[in-house]
């Protein structure tokens, strides 16, 4: 892969991988969160219906272990077989702690760090952290900018926060690739751009509307 230093450590370009999400429980985030996928394929990109990732032979807690010999990117692929079997269990904050032990491993495949920072943004856009979302797929990007997943993902979390600009950007470049579906996400997203609408500082936030002065702080 292009990019990597294979002697050097791994060191996340956005965000503290341990870091602690301290948003709401796993429960709200799943009561309120829209379903986030991260399936490589972003022409399933649905209104209606986003697919989950597909669901693994073992469950997350008895998937077989990689063994002491495997390499670090064995290991990293162990853990994300665990977390999309976290996040198909909508246990958002499990997956996203399995994604973040992947990516703290030390080992050179730039395309499959890119896959790991798309479904960590998955699991944070599921938590309603936009903004932390948008950080990771601007990472999975900046190490591999054929990956298309990170645009839409991107897009995803810029419409949930009312970002119209940017989320028309990401459209823009996703709309030759995506089809009809992506188009008229684009045309609403130009549409509020051209009517001066503004973000929703609450879904920035992570909060709903409702959300107290406590909350919020």
């Amino acid at each position: 892969s292009t990019g990597s230093n294979p002697s050097a450590p791994y060191r996340d370009p956005f965000r503290d991988p341990f870091r602690q999400q301290t948003n709401g429980s796993n429960a709200a985030a799943a009561a309120n969160a829209k379903a986030v996928s991260p399936l490589r394929n972003p022409k399933s990109w649905s209104k209606t219906k986003t697919k989950t990732p597909t669901k693994q032979k073992h469950s997350s807690s008895t998937a077989k272990s990689p063994g002491p010999n495997a390499t670090p990117r064995q290991r990293a692929e162990h853990h994300k077989v665990k977390g999309n079997n976290e996040f198909h269990a909508k246990r958002y904050e499990a997956a996203l702690a399995q994604y973040s032990a992947g990516l703290a491993l030390d080992f050179s495949d730039d395309a499959f760090r890119a896959i790991l920072h798309a479904n960590r943004a998955a699991a944070l856009q599921a938590m309603r952290q936009y903004c932390e979302a948008v950080m990771d797929c601007c990472a999975s990007h900046l190490l591999d900018p054929k990956y298309l997943r990170a645009l839409q993902r991107r897009a995803d979390a810029y419409l949930s926060m009312g970002d119209w600009p940017n989320a028309a950007n990401d459209l823009e470049a996703l709309t030759p690739h995506m089809g009809a579906e992506c188009a008229t996400k684009l045309a609403e997203a130009r549409r509020k751009v051209k009517k001066g609408t503004t973000c929703d500082h609450y879904a920035v936030l992570g909060v709903g509307h409702e959300a107290s002065g406590s909350e919020i702080k």
